[in-house]
């Protein structure tokens, strides 16, 4: 949300009248109705911090993009091996071999607990026939 804000100030810094008409139809449609927060109320914060540091506004411009770019990649990218299992137009095998993967994963992970609560219960087992023993010792003493 923060990179489409920075764009929209950079065009809104760019063409003054052309922004202003085509934010006032984007953040309307963004905003819920009872929001008070304007596009036309927020201070450019983005475009005024890159002055202050000497940035140029192409320079500004073309690195808020590339980070745009980059978000969107890194998005395609982690949801790329989930696509399938979303895409429920794809075909019946990938489907089913998500079910599957998902199936073998959760019968792991219950076995697992299930290990783990057996050697649980055999080390209490095994130390109350270890205390057993010990009380037997000392009661022939």
């Amino acid at each position: 949300m923060a990179v489409i804000n920075e764009l929209e100030e950079i065009a809104a810094t760019r063409n003054p009248s052309d922004a202003a008409a085509q934010e006032s139809d984007s953040s309307s449609a963004n905003l819920p109705s009872g929001s008070a927060d304007s596009s036309e109320d927020k201070p450019l914060r983005f475009v005024e911090l890159a002055r202050s540091m000497g940035v140029s506004e192409d320079t500004h411009e073309s690195m808020a993009t590339d980070a745009a770019n980059y978000l969107c990649y890194q998005l395609q990218h982690l949801l790329a091996p989930i696509a399938s299992a979303i895409n429920q137009s794809g075909p019946w095998e990938e489907r089913s071999a998500m079910a599957r993967l998902t199936q073998k994963l959760q019968k792991a992970k219950r076995n697992k607990r299930w290990r783990k609560r057996k050697r649980k219960h055999v080390a209490e087992l095994f130390q109350k026939v270890a205390l057993t023993l010990l009380s037997l010792r000392f009661i022939r003493l």
